[in-house]
């Protein structure tokens, strides 16, 4: 990504947190309206790593067609808004944002494991294990 895409990027991000920050919720309709930003599932996404970020889905009619659908509608909760506004509480939020991705990364990858494993015998199991292991131990020595 060019350095000018990539300032871009980061303006909206600013952007979107500081809307969010200031007690408003945010749907992409909103978001294209108000801010002039068309893709804000990336902006969400980087503000998520320091804030909790929430959703929820809300019916809207589209201001051309007047069809009702489903929009993602973030928000940030109003608790989070006055931790963040002090420094601690920013490295607090942040902390536990890092903790979290920890844990879904854990669990994720626990799931894909229970998955293989139901579809190998147990003697290949252990097999398996003791190589893997057996060749850590190796390396460490």
């Amino acid at each position: 990504m060019n350095s000018a895409r990539k300032q871009i990027k980061q303006i909206e991000t600013e952007l979107v947190r500081k809307y969010l920050l200031g007690g408003q919720g945010l749907t992409t309709d909103d978001a294209l309206k108000e801010l002039k930003i068309k893709d804000i599932y990336t902006p969400i996404l980087r503000i998520r790593e320091s804030i909790p970020v929430e959703e929820t889905k809300v019916m809207r009619s589209h201001l051309g067609s007047g069809n009702v659908r489903e929009l993602k509608y973030y928000f940030i909760d109003t608790h989070v808004i006055g931790l963040y506004k002090t420094t601690r509480g920013r490295d607090s939020l942040k902390q536990q944002q890092i903790a979290a991705r920890i844990a879904k990364a854990r669990a994720k990858d626990n799931k894909v494991l229970k998955r293989m494993c139901e579809y190998s015998k147990p003697e290949t199991m252990m097999l398996k294990l003791h190589e893997i292991y057996g060749q850590q131990a190796a390396n460490d020595d």
